[in-house]
């Protein structure tokens, strides 16, 4: 029941905020799906542990892929798709998808995986509080301030 309701807030996520999704998917596939227990089980010097690790980042690869296509489909039929900064996003996840798995594919067991991704989830919550300071408010209102010039460029 857990992973079903895991799953149902993952999506939630994934259709309202987007960006949050891969990072709930990835903490539901470690510790709601027991992936975590079961690369540990498999002890660090198993090449099976580094594919465990491998296959949840293409997971999830996949997951945040699939609904950006959605939402972009989604984003053109309301007229709100924005072009430069469509290319911009893409080709960057195009080269992060591509250099991450050349880069650490088959060299990072679970273990590290979870560590490293501990610290980026911590790093992203430090944000996340930064984001309701005054200051960041602040900053915010400049930034809504430009949506209408941002329309000159929406098709």
């Amino acid at each position: 029941m857990l992973s079903v309701l895991w799953a149902v807030w993952v999506g939630r996520i994934f259709s309202t905020v987007g960006a949050f999704g891969g990072v709930m998917a990835s903490v539901g596939h470690i510790s709601v799906f027991r992936l975590g227990d079961y690369a540990a089980s498999l002890g660090n010097q198993l090449t099976l542990n580094k594919v465990v690790t491998d296959s949840l980042r293409v997971s999830n690869q996949w997951l945040v892929g699939t609904s950006a296509l959605i939402s972009s489909i989604k984003y053109a039929s309301l007229g709100r798709i924005v072009l430069p900064l469509g290319i911009a996003l893409g080709a960057g996840s195009v080269v992060g998808s591509i250099l991450t798995p050349l880069l650490t594919q088959g060299k990072v067991d679970f273990r590290s995986y979870v560590g490293y991704f501990g610290i980026f989830v911590l790093a992203l919550g430090c944000y996340l509080f930064y984001e309701t300071t005054p200051r960041a408010r602040e900053k915010r209102k400049l930034a809504a301030a430009s949506g209408p010039w941002l329309d000159e460029f929406a098709f």
